[in-house]
């Protein structure tokens, strides 16, 4: 009897060494139930959403472009479009949260994994294969497209994305094991304009303005799972109006707008509706335009900023007026 009870406890324990190893492994497969094509790895990553330059394509900045409107009533605008730097990540905006999807890719752009992400705080968790079956992984907080296993990044998209102007794109090598942390730099998808007044005098104030900016803008885009985009819909004006201004100064806000060419040279025309300039509100319905061209890059902030100088009195008295064949002015007897 004590032979045979022995027996039983030394077949025993190699039982149970064999059902405590598989443990590890049952967790595993359980926790990544939701990621297509059995992930291999856990990495996180440090998300932030710093000024630098946009790394979806190398683009030098604009140049400035000056042009002049006289607009008929003594006074002339004089317009100045800028690029802002360092635009294409846009830190005012804060990086906090945020839901949308991860791919992971091959070299050759074939979908190894997809899964849906959640950004908290500032770290993000993604779960792929090792890196030698897959180089790349691309991020899309907002609308981000559904894909599959197999397709290729560049032919996913979403459509009609002009809703969620918040699409934030970022991408990453696969890291090289599960204790490497990368960084995510995320970029802003889509463009914004803005129109600033100024009074060139430095002491009259501008108290408001209507201007819009046409030419540059769609209404809706094709937003591709690699963070780029395609211009689609019908054209769209964009409305940019300051109001309430008490100083020299005033800016419209923050106009976001899908460019109809992104990284191309697109016309812009920038339209005065109207301005209250020391008080006195001005409407004009002709000569009142000012014409652009720029590159409009994906996910960059552009500044068209108006000078107004006053280019004759628009008020007259008496002391303004002379006799011209008199031997003194005629106020003077």
């Amino acid at each position: 009897m004590k032979k045979r009870n022995q027996g039983n406890r030394q077949r025993f324990i190699p039982f149970l060494i064999a059902a405590s190893l598989s443990l590890p492994f049952l967790a595993a497969c359980s926790s990544e139930e939701s990621v297509q094509n059995g992930a291999g790895g856990t990495y996180t990553f440090t998300v932030s959403e710093t000024i630098g330059e946009d790394t979806l394509a190398t683009r030098s900045a604009m140049t400035p472009q000056t042009v002049t409107r006289d607009l008929g009533n003594g006074m002339t605008l004089v317009g100045t479009l800028t690029e802002e730097a360092g635009a294409a990540t846009r830190s005012t905006t804060p990086l906090t949260s945020g839901s949308g999807k991860a791919y992971v890719c091959a070299s050759d752009g074939t979908i190894t994994n997809v899964q849906d992400i959640t950004l908290s705080g500032s770290s993000l968790t993604v779960h792929c294969p090792k890196a030698g079956g897959s180089s790349k992984i691309y991020f899309l907080l907002g609308t981000a497209p559904a894909a599959t296993v197999g397709s290729n990044i560049s032919a996913v998209t979403s459509t009609d994305v002009s809703t969620d102007w918040n699409n934030l794109y970022a991408s990453a090598d696969v890291p090289t094991s599960s204790d490497a942390i990368g960084t995510l730099t995320f970029h802003h998808v889509f463009t914004e304009a803005q129109v600033t007044m100024t009074s060139s005098d430095a002491s009259t104030v501008i108290g408001g303005f209507s201007t819009s900016v046409s030419g540059i803008a769609k209404s809706t885009a094709t937003l591709c799972a690699n963070g780029t985009y395609t211009a689609s819909g019908s054209a769209t004006t964009l409305s940019c109006t300051g109001t309430g201004g008490s100083g020299t100064s005033l800016s419209s806000s923050l106009v976001p707008f899908i460019s109809t060419s992104p990284g191309s040279s697109t016309s812009a025309t920038l339209t005065v509706s109207s301005l209250t300039y020391g008080g006195t509100t001005y409407n004009y319905t002709t000569g009142n335009t000012l014409a652009f061209s720029g590159t409009f890059a994906q996910g960059h902030r552009y500044n068209f900023a108006m000078t107004l100088k006053e280019s004759y009195k628009k008020t007259f008295t008496i002391s303004d007026y002379y006799q011209w064949d008199a031997y003194s002015h005629y106020v003077s007897g």
